[in-house]
Parts: C-alpha cells; structure tokens; sequence
C-alpha cells in the first residue's frame, strides 16, 4: 500500500497524505496497551485529497448557512431555561453535535 504513495505524485503531495498518515497512525497505535499487528493500517487518502481539492469557500459555504439557520432558531427563552433549569433545548443541543462533528 505504502508504493501507492509514491507513484506519479509530486513530492510535495506525497509529503501531505504522509503527514496526515502519521497523524492517522499516532490515534490507532499510539497508547494502546496491546498492538494487533494482524490488522491493516489504512493508507487511503481521498477523503484528505477531496478536501484539499475544493475551496475552503465551497467547505465553508455550506457549514455556515446550517449554522445561520441553526441560531436563527435560538432565542433568549432557550438561554434562560437553560441556566434556570439545567437543560438543553433540543435545538441547541442539536447545533453542538453538529460542531463537535466537524
């Protein structure tokens, strides 16, 4: 898998999906008590190369109208229940999962 790396790439892309292999390889293996040498380290980069072939514009564009509309729906109510009763509004809780995603 690791020639794959290698073939008809610059050294400057290679560098890249190198980089984020041993970001990928550090949460796998770093830490654990038992390694489980058997199973396949993924070399697959696409998702990294389908990001990095877009327009941090075009990633961003998206992202922001769901939050514009996420916090359209927020309203001084939600904050008051929220420090008076100790709960969530579904809605806002709703908007925190969708950022701790990203």
């Amino acid at each position: 898998p690791l020639e794959e790396l290698f073939r008809h790439r610059p050294l400057t892309e290679t560098l890249k999906r190198l980089a984020v292999l041993a970001v990928r390889f550090e949460r796998c293996y770093m830490g654990e008590a038992e390694m489980d040498w058997k199973s396949r380290f993924r070399t697959d980069t696409t998702f990294f190369e389908s990001l990095t072939c877009i327009s941090s514009q075009s990633l961003a564009n998206p992202i922001t109208v769901s939050d514009k509309q996420a916090f359209s729906r927020l309203g001084l109510h939600d904050f008051v229940d929220y420090y008076q009763n100790r709960t969530v509004p579904n809605h806002l809780n709703q908007l925190n999962v969708q950022w701790n995603e990203l």
